[in-house]
C-alpha cells in the first residue's frame, strides 16, 4: 500500500500544513469536517478562517511512501524541508507518529484548549466512565502497577517524593488535618480489623521483613534518629498516664499469653506443692553434698577458663560499662529524676511521722552525711600524706 505525503495550501498556494495519508483527498475532506466541529487547534482555526471567507484549502501530494519505506521519516524531512523555506506551517508537531509538540506558544495553546475541554461536564463524565472502565481491567491495574513500581524505583524520584513529603509535613495546618483524618478512620472498628488482618499478610512475607528490618536499621544507625527516638521516648515516659497505660497493655498481654498456654502460671495450689517438696529436697544431706560438689566443679571449671586475656577483657568491659553509667548519671536530667524518685519513696516510708519529727529526722541525716563527708576527707588525706610502699 502507498502512503502519500500531503500538503494543505491556502488559495493563494502557500502551504500551510503537512501531513500523511492514503487518500489525500478523502483526508482534506476530514480536515474540513474537523474544523466546522469547533476543534481548537492551529490548522483547524486556519481552515474555519478560510471557510468564513468562503473559501477553501486545496490538497497536493508531495511525495509518495512505497510500501516498505518510514512514512514517517519521510513526514518529518517535508516538514522540516518547508519549514526552513519559510512557509508558516499550522502543524503543532515535528512529524510522524508520537512526535511531540515543540514550539512553546502552540503547547500552552493546547495546553489550555485541553484544560477548557476536560472542565465541560460532558467530557468530565466521558473521562470518568473511561477510567473506571479500564480500572476494572485486571491487565490494565497490573500495568499501571508495574509502571509506578518502576517509577519508584528511580533515584530521582525518590528524592522528589522525599522533598515534597518533608515540605508537606513542614505545614502545621496539613498536619494536623492529617491527624484528625486518621482519627476518623480508625475510629471504624471495620477498617482497623480490615488494616490489622492485611498487614498480617503482609508481614508474613520473609521479603517484606527483610525490607522493613533493613530499612529499619538503616535508620536507627543515624546519631540524629537515636537522639530523637530518645528524646521522644523520654517525653513519653514522663507522663505518668503513659506509664499508667504501658503497665495496663502489658499485665493485659501476660493474661492473654497465660490464658492462650504460651506461658506457664501455675495456681495457688501447686505453688505450695512445690515449696514443700524444695523444702524436703534441701533438707536431704545427700542432695546437699551433691549441689556442693556440682558447684564446687562449676567453679573450678570457670577458674581454669579465666585466663589473663579474659580477665583483661572482662576488665576493659567493665570499665567501659562503669564509663557509659558514670556519663548516664553525670546528667543533669538523670540526677534530678533520681532525686525526685528518692525524696519520694524516703516520703513514703516515713509518712506516718509527724511534719516535727520528719524534720528532726532530716536534720540527723544532714549531721550524719557532713560526719561521713569529715571522716572521708580525713581518710583520703591520711592516704596521700603516706604512701603505700612494700614494706607497710
Amino acid at each position: 500500500m502507498t502512503d502519500y505525503i500531503y500538503a494543505l495550501l491556502c488559495p493563494e498556494g502557500k502551504i500551510r500544513y503537512i501531513g500523511k495519508s492514503i487518500n489525500p483527498e478523502e483526508r482534506l475532506r476530514e480536515h474540513i469536517r474537523t474544523a466546522k466541529s469547533g476543534a481548537q487547534h492551529h490548522c483547524a482555526n486556519w481552515i474555519r478562517k478560510l471557510l468564513k471567507a468562503d473559501l477553501q484549502p486545496s490538497v497536493r501530494v508531495i511525495e509518495e511512501v512505497t510500501e516498505g519505506d518510514s512514512w514517517q521519516d519521510a513526514e518529518i524531512r517535508q516538514i522540516a524541508l518547508h519549514t526552513a523555506k519559510g512557509h508558516k506551517l499550522t502543524n503543532a508537531t515535528i512529524g510522524g507518529e508520537g512526535a511531540t509538540i515543540t514550539c512553546p506558544i502552540i503547547r500552552e495553546k493546547s495546553r489550555q484548549a485541553s484544560i477548557r475541554a476536560h472542565a465541560r461536564p460532558s467530557v468530565k463524565a466521558k473521562d470518568r466512565a473511561n477510567s473506571r472502565a479500564n480500572w476494572a481491567k485486571p491487565e490494565y491495574r497490573a500495568k499501571h502497577a508495574r509502571a509506578m513500581a518502576e517509577a519508584c524505583q528511580r533515584p530521582e524520584v525518590k528524592a522528589k517524593k522525599s522533598a515534597a513529603s518533608v515540605k508537606k509535613w513542614e505545614d502545621a495546618e496539613y498536619k494536623a488535618a492529617l491527624v484528625e483524618k486518621h482519627k476518623l478512620i480508625n475510629s471504624d472498628p471495620e477498617y482497623v480489623r480490615a488494616r490489622i488482618a492485611k498487614a498480617a499478610v503482609s508481614n508474613a512475607l520473609p521479603e517484606v521483613r527483610a525490607k522493613r528490618s533493613a530499612s529499619a536499621k538503616a535508620a536507627n544507625s543515624r546519631p540524629d534518629v537515636l537522639e530523637k527516638n530518645r528524646l521522644k521516648q523520654e517525653a513519653l515516659w514522663k507522663d505518668p498516664e503513659y506509664r499508667r497505660m504501658q503497665s495496663q497493655v502489658r499485665k493485659a498481654s501476660r493474661a492473654k499469653r497465660i490464658a492462650e498456654g504460651k506461658i506457664y502460671s501455675p495456681s495457688d495450689e501447686t505453688k505450695a506443692k512445690s515449696s514443700e517438696i524444695s523444702k524436703k529436697l534441701w533438707q536431704d544431706e545427700g542432695f546437699l553434698a551433691k549441689v556442693k560438689a556440682a558447684e564446687a566443679g562449676r567453679i573450678s571449671a570457670i577458674k581454669a577458663s579465666w585466663t589473663p586475656e579474659k580477665r583483661a577483657a572482662n576488665a576493659e568491659q567493665m570499665e567501659a560499662r562503669r564509663s557509659k553509667m558514670q556519663a548516664a548519671f553525670a546528667r543533669p536530667e538523670v540526677q534530678e529524676k533520681r532525686a525526685i524518685k528518692m525524696r519520694e519513696k524516703w516520703l513514703e516510708e516515713n509518712k506516718h511521722l509527724s511534719p516535727k519529727e520528719l524534720a528532726c529526722k532530716l536534720r540527723r541525716m544532714d549531721a550524719k552525711k557532713v560526719k561521713r563527708a569529715v571522716e572521708k576527707a580525713a581518710i583520703l588525706a591520711a592516704t596521700t600524706a603516706t604512701p603505700y610502699t612494700e614494706s607497710s
